[in-house]
């Protein structure tokens, strides 16, 4: 197993292993091919941010047993595709979701397994530069946040999401340039940092998984088999994303009653199901708006609406917009 000690060596080796080359480096964009023409995009400042865009499937297995000092705040979409983890002892995965963690002094192993199809895009933020920007414009630093280290929150505001779309779609159109790309993370930035401050569930104290949450009148203890329940619910739900599960058969699956696994839910992942599966179901329409030429009815049956015009109102009520107008917005530069 290859032991790695830093993120430029875990991107050089994960590109090797999936037999990547470098056919295109100029300015801060790097755009790497494999024998199966599929990519992975680089965008880096140094020592400020980092932005990985892939899509391709692993040529075969391997596992990386990784270290690393650095303190970054990581954010992005995982659109596709499955990857096994533990870290600093504990296990999990990434899969299909919104995220964002702060890591420090981060250690241990991820396993790519042959086949799985990873297609995503994440924004890396290294700490020095997160404090440049917070004193600049005299935020509150990260740090003040009380944001659990090393652990990874499966959602996004719907307005950093909207950013990543539009960041992919200017690259897409080839107009990502470094000033464009960095004006957009300050944007990202300033939406987490409004939604922390503002937030005083976050403010006032550690976001972290709750021992004690309330049901009606009463304070209900969760069990480690409460906890464990609640995250394979998670876990159904994002495999299942384009498939109606109903909370009564989502409880018979978990073997956890309704009550708690709702108030669980909403207390470990601060959303309830319905907002977690909306926002996932709505952040994967988006990025199949602004990368595909697929009809909405086609998006509408990929992610589980069997009638479009049901797809249209969710879509409208959590963009603002419609699936049309926020596709023809993504993609006006292109026109030009």
């Amino acid at each position: 197993m290859k032991k790695i000690n830093s993120i430029s060596e875990f991107l050089e080796y994960t590109l090797r292993k999936n037999q990547f080359k470098c056919v295109k480096h100029e300015a801060n964009c790097k755009v790497y091919i494999n024998k199966a023409k599929e990519e992975y995009i680089e965008y880096s400042s140094k020592d400020k941010y980092y932005l990985g865009i892939a899509n391709y499937k692993v040529a075969k297995d391997f596992s990386i047993s990784f270290t690393n000092p650095s303190k970054i705040f990581k954010f992005g979409i995982v659109f596709d595709g499955t990857t096994s983890f533990k870290i600093n002892d504990v296990e999990g995965h990434f899969t299909p979701s919104a995220y964002f963690t702060f890591e420090e002094g981060i250690k241990g192993i991820q396993k790519f397994s042959e086949g799985s199809h990873h297609h995503g895009m994440e924004i890396t933020i290294f700490k020095d530069y997160l404090d440049e920007v917070c004193k600049r414009f005299n935020c509150p630093c990260v740090d003040n946040f009380h944001l659990k280290v090393n652990t990874p929150y499966p959602y996004l505001p719907k307005e950093v999401v909207i950013q990543l779309q539009k960041i992919l779609s200017l690259h897409n159109n080839g107009l990502l340039n470094p000033m464009r790309l960095e004006a957009n993370i300050l944007d990202c930035l300033g939406i987490f940092f409004h939604e922390f401050m503002n937030n005083k569930e976050q403010k006032n104290k550690s976001i972290s998984t709750p021992t004690i949450i309330n049901i009606g009148n009463r304070k209900v203890s969760l069990s480690d088999k409460d906890i464990k329940a609640i995250e394979k619910a998670y876990e159904i739900l994002t495999k299942r994303m384009n498939e109606p599960i109903t909370i009564l058969e989502l409880s018979d699956m978990v073997y956890l009653n309704e009550q708690k696994l709702k108030a669980g839910f909403k207390a470990i992942y601060k959303l309830t199901i319905h907002q977690y599966t909306t926002s996932l179901r709505m952040s994967v329409a988006a990025n199949l708006l602004t990368t595909t030429n697929l009809e909405l009815s086609e998006i509408a049956n990929y992610i589980g609406y069997y009638h479009t015009n049901n797809f249209i109102a969710a879509f409208k009520k959590f963009y603002k917009e419609t699936p049309s107008k926020f596709r023809a917005k993504l993609n006006t530069d292109k026109a030009r």
